[in-house]
């Protein structure tokens, strides 16, 4: 509660949002544009609310220069522009392959541990160069029949 009645001071002693779209801190970045429904509750809080039914990929933008925390599952990323952050699940008894494409063309592979149950969830990580531009399409893809189950895939 402290967090929240020191923003709302903030807010009516600056005239500055409580809630602020990622372009306001982040004008020059044109990712800011692009992930037009997440956006900052505050200086601290990342909110990024999932807008579809049945669950899906939700693609988020961690910003570089900052140090992120996921608050339900517990990860910790720095913002960068070249990391590709996957959530699974892994209840099997063995490593599950994936190979990560950008655009088409392989950029990495993870071998996925057993994460105990396919409840619970980790994350792993995979550094890919990402080509300039508006439209890159990332894909995680998993390379046998019966692979772990990829929640989130998260370009930074």
């Amino acid at each position: 509660m402290p967090y929240i009645y020191t923003l709302a001071h903030q807010a009516a002693a600056t005239g500055m949002p409580m809630a602020g779209a990622m372009a306001i801190d982040h004008q020059d970045l044109p990712q800011a544009y692009t992930h037009d429904l997440q956006y900052m509750w505050g200086p601290s809080l990342l909110v990024a609310p999932v807008t579809s039914d049945g669950g899906g990929v939700q693609k988020i933008w961690l910003p570089a220069g900052t140090d992120w925390y996921n608050f339900w599952w517990d990860g910790h990323h720095t913002g960068s522009d070249t990391e590709d952050v996957l959530r699974y699940a892994n209840g099997g008894n063995g490593d599950r392959p994936v190979t990560v494409d950008v655009d088409g063309k392989k950029a990495g592979a993870l071998d996925l541990p057993p994460t105990g149950s396919w409840d619970t969830w980790a994350a792993a990580s995979v550094t890919a160069d990402l080509p300039k531009g508006d439209s890159v399409t990332v894909h995680a893809i998993l390379t046998q029949s019966q692979g772990a189950n990829i929640d989130s895939l998260t370009v930074q």
